[in-house]
């Protein structure tokens, strides 16, 4: 959905936020209000439809309802690839009681939008980076190759000859092969699809050739020998597939694509509450509950400081503005 759709649905959507439970803060209310830290609900915008971000905020929302003896309820408010709900919080009480649970997604928008309503990094206080969601490099199982350097060997053999299935152009699946192809010198061509099932259902098909995928949407297709995994595109290998390489040790050192969750606020929240926030969702990620049940849908626990997380999108934002310049594309 294009940005200029926004106003319209974000005069509706703003409309019912409003009517939402918010507290208020005064100037130098910040450390009293963090004293009794929530004193009601507190709502977790995920501005993108129900799916897999918003199972990992569901997640996270209930242990943090335990932990902090309050309800933390998610509400979907998608539209114009997030940036809808996105734009509810910046513009929201800085007092703790409106936080965005968001994805990779957050710094592709702010490099693939030029009209943004918000800065993605001034108007948004990170909390807590949450959880990875590790992604692979998937290949039909007729694709005569049966390692990165192979897939490397055959695509610079035949240029533009392979194809990958994408969820479509600015989309992490997207960006990661242009990636890909930029620091292996292959040309390989791009067939977009409208989301990950008809992706990898085209994939398994065998019309297109290979995918970036996130490894727990493939490892059911893995297992079933519907597909074949080239290497994990994460920093380090998933303990879900610990002898599959990463496709930096397979021969593309660097190379790196995950799709992370994590926790912002309003800019402006009072620093109290941010640190309690992130101390609970640390808690909250680091318990065998919570590793268990993300280990059931193929997503890894990752906690961070506030500034380590606020460092990690600033550098998410250049990784991929760099990808999407040399891929020629202009923001939208």
């Amino acid at each position: 959905m294009r940005l200029k759709l926004l106003g319209t649905a974000l005069s509706a959507a703003l409309a019912s936020f409003l009517c939402a439970p918010a507290g208020t803060l005064a100037a130098g209310e910040g450390a009293q209000a963090a004293d009794d830290y929530p004193n009601h609900s507190v709502r977790i915008i995920n501005p993108f439809p129900p799916g897999s971000s918003d199972t990992v905020a569901r997640l996270l929302s209930e242990h943090l309802g335990k932990s902090l003896k309050q309800t933390f309820y998610i509400d979907n408010k998608p539209g114009a690839s997030g940036a809808l709900g996105t734009n509810m919080v910046a513009k929201a009480p800085a007092d703790g009681y409106t936080l965005l649970f968001h994805t990779c997604a957050h710094a592709i928008s702010a490099v693939s939008f030029k009209d943004l309503p918000y800065d993605a990094v001034k108007d948004l206080d990170p909390v807590s980076r949450v959880a990875d969601s590790p992604m692979v490099l998937v290949a039909n199982p007729k694709l005569p190759a049966q390692s990165v350097q192979q897939l490397i060997a055959l695509a610079k053999s035949k240029p533009k000859s392979l194809n990958y299935a994408s969820n479509g152009p600015g989309s992490i699946t997207s960006l990661a092969m242009i990636m890909f192809q930029g620091m292996t010198g292959t040309q390989i061509t791009d067939i977009p699809y409208k989301g990950a099932g008809p992706s990898l259902t085209a994939l398994m098909a065998g019309e297109v050739d290979v995918m970036i995928a996130p490894l727990g949407a493939v490892s059911a297709y893995l297992k079933a020998g519907r597909l074949k995994a080239l290497g994990i595109a994460s920093s380090h290998r998933s303990p879900q597939a610990p002898d599959l390489p990463t496709v930096s040790e397979a021969g593309v050192p660097g190379f790196e694509a995950t799709c992370w969750y994590g926790v912002l606020a309003p800019h402006g929240t009072p620093q109290p509450i941010v640190g309690l926030l992130n101390r609970h969702i640390g808690d909250a990620m680091r318990s065998a509950e919570m590793q268990k049940q993300l280990a059931a849908i193929g997503v890894e626990p990752a906690t961070s400081t506030p500034a380590e997380f606020g460092s990690y999108i600033q550098s998410e934002i250049g990784k991929w503005g760099k990808v999407f310049k040399d891929s020629g594309a202009t923001p939208e």
